[in-house]
């Protein structure tokens, strides 16, 4: 319980510094370093896998659950992420690598309104930015989690471009790669 309790505590205040001045990119600096020190495959590996942890206390695990969600809303919406929609786009697509996805779904089902709040938040923010990137893309709209519709409208765009050969040569790279459970590290 003290163990949950300091937790809630230090993402709290990982939350708050997002919030002021140079702050944000400290606790991005910190994640990273704590990756390291961890020896953790991506920097947001702990939060997440609290944020998926079942803790036996409801009010304890949704406590926590709320102070991850507000971080991460923070992480994304404040310092570089105020104005730049890649910078949003990139971090919220780590988020889902990490399976953001699936947890918020299961989160869901503890009805909590103020978590809601924040798991309603960030699907608000990611609609919106998913919108403004399909208009850089003349308002044709793809599906971010679709590798198919995303390869097409790459392949479209970049087909007749100087870029093309570069497009096509990364993935002719890709092939190479081993394709077996246990180099995973490569990919």
């Amino acid at each position: 319980c003290d163990n949950v309790k300091t937790k809630i505590a230090a993402l709290e205040i990982l939350g708050a510094v997002c919030l002021v001045q140079g702050g944000h990119k400290k606790v991005l600096d910190a994640f990273i370093n704590f990756q390291e020190f961890a020896s953790e495959r991506t920097r947001f590996q702990s939060i997440m896998n609290d944020l998926d942890r079942t803790t036996g206390s409801y009010r304890d695990e949704t406590n926590l659950k709320l102070a991850i969600m507000s971080l991460i809303n923070a992480l994304v919406n404040y310092g570089a992420g105020e104005d730049q929609l890649e910078f949003r786009l990139h971090l919220r697509f780590e988020f889902i690598m990490l399976g953001i996805d699936k947890i918020i779904e299961k989160i869901r089902k503890y009805e909590n309104e103020t978590l809601d709040r924040h798991l309603d938040f960030f699907d608000l923010v990611r609609t919106e930015d998913e919108k403004e990137l399909s208009k850089k893309f003349s308002n044709e709209s793809i599906d971010a989690e679709s590798a198919i519709e995303m390869f097409d409208l790459l392949r479209r765009k970049l087909n007749y471009s100087p870029a093309f050969p570069h497009f096509v040569s990364l993935f002719q790279h890709m092939l190479l790669l081993p394709f077996t459970s246990s180099s995973t590290h490569y990919w």
